[in-house]
């Protein structure tokens, strides 16, 4: 039975315009603790330095893939001041792919950017993605960070495309040391890669008429796309939860559809991983601006040294971390029981469909 009309229906009240540009964020944090121990500051981090990145008003979209209670709780807070356009929560850990069909099938923007949920966004971003964007007339995925590794191993069509496009000319140049180091502790590179991507060079592509210049490579771990390959993408294919294979299907996707990898040549945005603790960085600390934002957080300079009647438990904590790193084989042990007491408390939930 309906009584009435719905104002809305007779006022013919008007849909929301979606900005130009759209963000997406990915979260998933089954726990706060071991390997996630400080992913309420990571995210408030990235979402706060994404926000004082921005020279134009943008959508956030922030996808939750699971998470716990703590961190569901801080992004319905973040929503309800006003700071997320539109969030998505799942009971269900649906796997970096099947959140991306979710999002690039359905963000209204212009251009869609996907973000990890541990990204530090710099000033400058957004403006020199758009700039590739217009100088390459193919650019199908712009990363706002140069790529180190090759995610296509040698199969990918960029290089080979651009350099028989006229009008633009091809050149190597050595990245920025600090760069390679930050690029390095993102990834947790192993003494091995991280000397390897110290001598690595990068393969640049110029446009001869405007001089824009943008690195052959894009990353997963933060791109921007155009509304119309995003939605030619879908669906990708799903491996499971985070495994390597879905981080190819995307770049591949990309270029199956005639678009190019590109980069930034200046590391806009940081991979800063899962731990900002013992970071002095100022543009880490210049977001800080709220430490309630986790339960029992404590203000960054408290992490840095260890003080208190907890110091010796702290150092001998460190003194162990140590030891293991320095021992690759201990390493190894560490991580492989690591991994399986992790796929112990959170495998069936992904599996099975249980709830945390």
């Amino acid at each position: 039975m309906r009584i009435g009309q719905n104002p809305s229906k007779v006022k013919g009240s008007p849909a929301y315009t979606p900005a130009r540009i759209g963000v997406a964020s990915l979260t998933y944090v089954p726990a706060l603790e071991g390997y996630f121990r400080e992913a309420c500051d990571v995210i408030h981090v990235h979402l706060e330095s994404l926000r004082a990145s921005l020279n134009e008003d943008c959508d956030l979209c922030v996808f939750d893939n699971g998470s716990c209670p703590e961190v569901m709780d801080f992004l319905l807070r973040e929503w309800r001041l006003g700071k997320i356009d539109w969030l998505f929560l799942s009971h269900h850990n649906l796997g970096k792919n099947g959140a991306l069909n979710w999002i690039l099938s359905s963000m209204p923007n212009e251009y869609i950017v996907y973000s990890d949920s541990d990204v530090f966004y710099r000033k400058g971003w957004l403006e020199s993605s758009l700039e590739i964007f217009a100088a390459f007339e193919q650019a199908g995925m712009v990363s706002a960070q140069p790529v180190l590794f090759d995610f296509l191993h040698g199969q990918g069509r960029t290089r080979r495309e651009l350099a028989a496009q006229p009008g633009v000319q091809l050149t190597t140049v050595d990245p920025d040391p600090q760069f390679v180091e930050e690029y390095c502790d993102g990834i947790n590179a192993s003494p091995e890669l991280r000397q390897q991507f110290r001598q690595q060079s990068l393969a640049v592509a110029v446009n001869t008429a405007s001089g824009t210049r943008a690195v052959m490579s894009a990353t997963d771990m933060q791109f921007m796309l155009r509304r119309d390959i995003a939605r030619k993408m879908v669906p990708l294919p799903i491996a499971g939860a985070l495994t390597g294979k879905d981080a190819i299907e995307i770049p591949r996707g990309v270029e199956a559809l005639g678009g190019w990898l590109l980069s930034t040549e200046a590391p806009l945005v940081w991979h800063m991983g899962n731990s900002i603790s013992g970071r002095p960085l100022p543009e880490i600390e210049a977001l800080w601006i709220d430490e309630s934002h986790q339960p029992g957080a404590s203000d960054l300079a408290s992490k840095r040294e260890p003080v208190g009647e907890n110091s010796g438990k702290i150092r001998l904590k460190y003194r162990l971390a140590r030891w293991i790193r320095r021992s690759p084989g201990l390493k190894r042990l560490v991580e492989r029981l690591y991994g399986g007491l992790f796929g112990l408390l959170y495998e069936e939930q992904r599996v099975g469909g249980g709830k945390p």
